[in-house]
């Protein structure tokens, strides 16, 4: 675990930012196969569509953090610009849920709409990497100690300088010099669910069904809201007796719902 900056090639980068950019260039490949193991031809100049993507995901992730998490403000703060705040994406804090919600609008907009496009099936061909990424953010998540759970006789302790650190140090249960106390690791049981529905998602899509990111979406919708109940860390914001991601959870599941009784889904 790494609550400090990590330095690699001369740059200064948290334990997160740095397992989110290798969680993007190993979405990549994941892309690659799912197209075609879908038999879905994809686009020209893949590669840039597919950073565009990812960047594009990023940001709208910073952006949700802003809006909902608590400590975050939709401003910057004085001595940084707002370009950086706004479009930097290892500039601020994320919210993931940020990152799916965005996905159908940028899969539509960046994929190559024309006489070829199919757009569930491109949802489909994008529902594994977006899993992959978010199960290696995730795992940033435990490196840098962000998202921890609630205290736990058989959890992991995090390191001095950590966030469960801090936290547990102010409310006087830890000494200056002590690890945090055990809690329940939270990021990496979001990480197994997500790689899993990463493995889940190919074998559909090489079995040939359809409608596999809403789907997903769902049953991610359903592992976050129970992985919500757990969590302690202060930065999620509560609006009456759920947190904000247990409502966009809710909502998901809602739309899953109608998306079901539709006809000729």
């Amino acid at each position: 675990m790494y609550p400090g900056p990590l330095h690699l090639f001369g740059t200064a980068l948290s334990a997160w930012n740095a397992t989110f950019v290798l969680a993007v260039l190993l979405g990549y490949p994941v892309l690659r196969i799912a197209c075609r193991a879908r038999g879905y031809p994809p686009p020209r100049y893949l590669a840039l569509r597919y950073l565009a993507t990812a960047y594009g995901a990023a940001v709208a992730a910073q952006w949700c953090a802003y809006l909902v998490d608590r400590h975050t403000s939709v401003l910057p703060a004085p001595e940084m610009s707002w370009v950086r705040y706004y479009f930097d994406p290892l500039a601020g804090p994320k919210t993931l849920y940020g990152a799916v919600l965005a996905l159908p609008l940028l899969a539509c907009t960046l994929w190559e709409p024309g006489r070829r496009f199919d757009y569930r099936a491109t949802l489909d061909c994008w529902t594994p990497p977006l899993c992959a990424v978010l199960a290696m953010a995730r795992v940033g998540c435990y490196l840098e100690g962000c998202c921890y759970g609630v205290p736990a006789p058989l959890g992991v302790a995090f390191p001095v300088g950590s966030p469960a650190y801090h936290r547990h140090f102010a409310a006087g249960l830890i000494t200056p010099d002590a690890a945090s106390l055990p809690v329940v690791p939270t990021q990496v049981i979001e990480a197994l669910v997500l790689g899993g529905l990463a493995i889940a998602a190919l074998s559909a899509l090489a079995a040939g069904r359809r409608g596999i990111f809403p789907s997903t979406l769902a049953a991610y919708g359903l592992c976050r809201f129970a992985v919500e109940l757990v969590r302690d860390d202060p930065e999620r914001n509560v609006v009456g007796v759920f947190s904000v991601a247990q409502w966009i959870a809710l909502g998901t599941l809602a739309a899953y719902a109608l998306w079901r009784q539709a006809p000729g889904r």
